[in-house]
């Protein structure tokens, strides 16, 4: 059997002091004759499997998620979004999944939630102010206001 996603809802409780969660969900066949690359899962995460994130993550990347749909989807994506304030030290968000959806709907899916992810996740922040990028070139500017 290989590994699915349906430990997430409880990873809050059974890791509360994780910091990194990266997984890899490619299957390579191991026969030349047959392909044997495909997960054994019935489905990666049932839509009523909403994950728990502890709050100490600071690196999520989970690639070649697939064998799911659109609502298993929306309900992990959701679960980030939901999270998103109790998860202050997260840095790093990779997620490349797969979906068994329509093409069409598979590139709305796509610009939907990458649009909010974007929007809690990824901060805007103001360039730094050149004058404090050393401690010398501080000093020397504190020196010039003073004077």
């Amino acid at each position: 059997m290989h590994l699915d996603l349906t430990f997430l809802p409880e990873l809050q409780t059974i890791c509360p002091q994780l910091q990194i969660l990266h997984m890899d969900l490619t299957y390579y066949s191991q026969h030349e004759n047959f392909d044997d690359s495909e997960p054994r899962y019935p489905c990666l995460l049932g839509p009523q499997d909403v994950p728990t994130w502890p709050s100490t993550l600071q690196r999520i990347e989970m690639i070649h998620l697939r064998k799911w749909d659109s609502q298993a989807a929306e309900a992990f994506f959701k679960s980030l979004i939901d999270s998103a304030e109790s998860l202050p030290d997260l840095r790093h968000l990779v997620l490349k999944a797969e979906l068994n959806i329509a093409w069409r709907d598979r590139a709305g899916f796509r610009e939907q939630w990458i649009g909010r992810l974007r929007k809690v996740f990824l901060g805007v922040f103001p360039e730094p102010d050149p004058r404090l990028m050393s401690s010398k070139t501080f000093r020397l500017w504190k020196e010039k206001e003073t004077a």
